[in-house]
């Protein structure tokens, strides 16, 4: 493909061939990496869709089967029952994957949910196993960072009060001195 874009420039040229040179090289040498992420980010993107089905279908031991060594041994299949339970009883079933973005060695993916957005982080060794697995409210939704205090508070007076040697530096305010 790129000899066709060499050939096709056959008309004369002001500027210097060069430059031509140099962006097809430019070309020819980024076109192997992006094709690398492209095949990295569709690795990832297999396995997460796989876990996914997984866990919407409740085949927890399958998700475990998924797992490398280190990681199936850190998470048993009872505990992975239990937290994929939780998950999907608070979140309901994984409708869909937004698209993943890297954080790392992670690479993090937007799970739309029946009730709410969660980020799913996918870490895998180089055998395409579950090296880490971790679920988290996405920082996108107010349930996350709720913007008002949820816990009601009240000072344990009412009225007007005066506050006395309330200032702001020690030589007036002797209380700065105690200890905790």
């Amino acid at each position: 493909m790129l000899f066709g874009v060499v050939s096709s420039v056959s008309q004369p040229y002001n500027g210097s061939m060069k430059n031509i040179i140099a962006i097809l090289l430019s070309v020819s040498v980024l076109l192997p990496a992006y094709s690398g992420a492209a095949a990295e980010t569709d690795r990832y993107r297999e396995v997460a869709n796989r876990i996914v089905q997984l866990i919407n279908t409740g085949n927890y031991s399958g998700i475990e089967s998924l797992f490398n060594e280190t990681m199936a041994k850190a998470v048993p299949l009872d505990k992975a029952t239990d937290t994929f339970k939780e998950l999907t009883g608070q979140f309901g079933k994984i409708q869909k994957l937004g698209e993943p973005h890297r954080s790392g060695e992670w690479v993090v993916f937007p799970a739309h949910c029946e009730r709410g957005e969660l980020e799913m982080s996918v870490a895998l060794d180089d055998r395409n196993k579950v090296a880490g697995l971790l679920f988290k409210p996405s920082s996108a939704t107010s349930e996350a960072a709720p913007g008002k205090q949820k816990t009601e508070s009240w000072l344990p007076f009412k009225g007007r009060w005066l506050v006395g040697r309330g200032r702001d530096t020690k030589e007036f305010n002797h209380h700065d001195d105690v200890l905790a």
